[in-house]
């Protein structure tokens, strides 16, 4: 496979897309990122898409401009999230190394120093943290949507996408999801590190967090495995701001409780306050949210 090539999965994308994202990502980084991001933002503002962000959005301002200013910005982060996972412009992993931050490392520390530590992401803000946090040195199993990332080969990223550590579901393969989860169960009761998604369109449903304008719908994997094996949880959120990405390791969450209604509602208490209060601060770097029906992308 050449530089050029690209995944089978990258084609599931409309050619307009592909076509977009190939020819910005000539451009040095992040510029073709901004421009698509913008470009793109601009035209989907109109539409359906465009109606559904400014719903999101007056739920979090009050004045007519404040709230197409917000819906234009969830718009192009959409885009932008999708050129940041693409890796658009994005040649070599050195080019991000020094634009990440991480915050809360103590909470990461303390749990690895006891062993098994489950991470746990949501579909707000800039997706890849768990690329992120292994350019900084972290090593982690990986179970995720990889499918939809849009990202081609890149020699120099190889060493950083392993297929053995980053194990993708496939929403056409009902049991790609429990063969993954096995194996973040064996890396775990190994005393490793592992990080799922805790939210998302797969998966069986575990309870809703309601925040503003919408619901997270949080889903059972995560939760099963942190039963299983006794993990220590920690919730992990990331947000952009000056093309750096900031990540944040939460406190962890409750350990097991021995039952499963009780547990539950012990973890939604956890995470209620950490997911309202980021919504709040960061309702522009929420698309999938803001854009999501019925539980899918919009």
């Amino acid at each position: 496979m050449t530089d050029d090539a690209w995944p089978e999965e990258a084609w599931r994308y409309p050619k307009h897309v592909r076509i977009a994202t190939r020819c910005f990502d000539v451009l040095p980084w992040p510029i073709g990122i901004e421009c698509l991001a913008i470009g793109r933002g601009l035209t989907m503002l109109p539409g359906p898409r465009g109606q559904r962000a400014r719903a999101w959005a007056a739920h979090h301002r009050s004045s007519r401009t404040s709230q197409w200013q917000l819906a234009f910005d969830v718009l192009s982060h959409r885009v932008r999230f999708h050129a940041i996972s693409a890796l658009v412009g994005a040649r070599h992993p050195d080019l991000l190394k020094s634009r990440i931050e991480v915050r809360g490392e103590e909470h990461l520390t303390r749990a690895q120093s006891h062993g098994a530590t489950l991470l746990v992401g949501f579909h707000i803000g800039p997706p890849g943290t768990f690329l992120a946090l292994r350019l900084r040195g972290l090593k982690l199993l990986f179970v995720g949507l990889l499918d939809v990332s849009g990202r081609w080969h890149r020699p120099a990223w190889e060493p950083y996408l392993d297929p053995s550590e980053t194990i993708s579901i496939h929403r056409s393969d009902v049991t790609s999801g429990t063969r993954a989860l096995q194996r973040a169960r064996s890396r775990l009761a190994a005393g490793g590190t592992a990080m799922v998604m805790a939210d998302g369109p797969v998966g069986h449903e575990l309870c809703r967090i309601p925040v503003r304008g919408a619901d997270i719908i949080l889903r059972r994997g995560w939760f099963a495995l942190r039963r299983l094996t006794g993990a220590t949880t920690l919730p992990v959120l990331s947000h952009w701001t000056n093309h750096r990405r900031v990540i944040e390791f939460g406190l962890p969450l409750p350990p097991p409780d021995a039952d499963v209604d009780r547990d539950a509602s012990a973890c939604s208490a956890a995470l209620t306050p950490i997911l309202s209060a980021y919504v709040d601060r960061h309702p522009e770097q929420c698309p999938l949210l803001a854009l999501w029906k019925n539980g899918r992308p919009g």
